[in-house]
């Protein structure tokens, strides 16, 4: 399987050491920030209501779906990190948003380096939605197949960034993101509403956690918060960076067996106890590699993101799979997440 562009990897900072612009500073931008700025690098952070960003924020008030009248990039500015949340997942949303936010803010990149000389380093945060309902392996060379009005969207706000020259485009494309304040799986194991547990309990298959769905053999694909932030932090301040990594963590794994190890770490029934054959243990399930016959002779299917690129790029992950992540979420209540 090809790799992206070859990079010597991360790097205390990058060759240019500037300012740097966190467009879209919610939760996941708010980390990267503090990263950067531990770094040693000046943040400023563009959001609505920048009263709530951190000390030593930058707080600058920028409504990216009123381009128009969004700010100019700071003369010092040396990267910009596109991470905005839609706030709704309507396609005339995330075009407001993303494709439109992002289109008036290459006119200001595009004005910054006509008066600097020198081109921004543009990170967008965008999602594996973009590959749609591929089936299988995929990685950064795999062809783009939204399959939803959101991912189409994504799709076309890449497609914008990379046709601009007047920045240097950098893409990350996050798979599902959990961690502090981010306990969808987790909601859905506490409240017992599918599998065998909605049977044991009678419990509705919808609860506030959304739909929660039928089939346990779904591939599911995540990243810890922690790693997501510090994977864009790191193409921010790396010297050279790959145009297009996979943010994912190393275990693509069937959404019953995140559902059956949650359970049985909470003592709880699991949801699909016939999951796996009889007298095999979960984790030794969750041990094997895909091209291992036991994965492979189930009826596991969907699209397994293959983060290998990343993680080389990373040097690792903090939490390499959704068993490291979740552990300390077991350990205190949902308030202190």
């Amino acid at each position: 399987m090809t790799s992206p562009t070859a990079s010597t990897g991360p790097t205390a900072e990058s060759s240019e050491v500037g300012r740097v612009v966190i467009v879209g500073a919610g939760d996941l931008g708010t980390r990267i920030g503090r990263l950067l700025r531990s770094a040693g690098r000046g943040v400023a952070g563009w959001k609505r209501d920048p009263s709530t960003l951190p000390e030593g924020f930058g707080r600058v008030p920028a409504d990216l779906t009123r381009g128009s009248e969004l700010p100019e990039l700071p003369e010092d500015t040396a990267a910009v990190v596109f991470c905005p949340t839609a706030g709704a997942r309507s396609a005339a949303r995330y075009r407001a948003v993303y494709r439109d936010g992002l289109r008036a803010l290459l006119e200001r990149a595009d004005r910054l380096g006509g008066r600097s000389g020198r081109r921004v380093r543009m990170v967008l945060v965008s999602s594996t939605a973009v590959h749609g309902g591929e089936e299988g392996l995929i990685d950064e060379t795999s062809p783009l197949h939204p399959n939803t009005p959101t991912g189409e969207v994504l799709a076309e706000t890449e497609q914008l960034l990379r046709s601009d020259d007047s920045v240097e485009s950098v893409v990350l494309r996050l798979a599902g993101i959990y961690g502090p304040g981010r306990r969808r799986l987790l909601d859905q194991v506490l409240g017992g509403g599918f599998g065998a547990a909605a049977e044991l309990t009678g419990s509705a298959q919808v609860s506030t956690a959304g739909s929660l769905g039928t089939d346990p053999w779904k591939i599911s694909n995540r990243i810890h918060v922690d790693d997501a932030a510090a994977s864009a932090a790191a193409m921010v301040t790396a010297s050279e960076c790959p145009s297009v990594l996979l943010g994912v963590d190393e275990l693509p794994v069937p959404v019953g067996m995140v559902h059956d190890w949650l359970a049985d770490e909470l003592g709880l029934p699991r949801p699909w106890p016939h999951l796996i054959p009889e007298g095999v243990a979960l984790d030794q399930v969750l041990h094997t590699g895909r091209e291992d016959p036991l994965w492979s002779a189930t009826p596991a299917h969907g699209r397994a993101v293959d983060g290998a690129a990343l993680h080389r790029f990373l040097g690792g992950l903090r939490h390499p799979d959704f068993r490291s992540g979740y552990a300390p979420m077991l350990e205190k209540p949902a308030a202190d997440d």
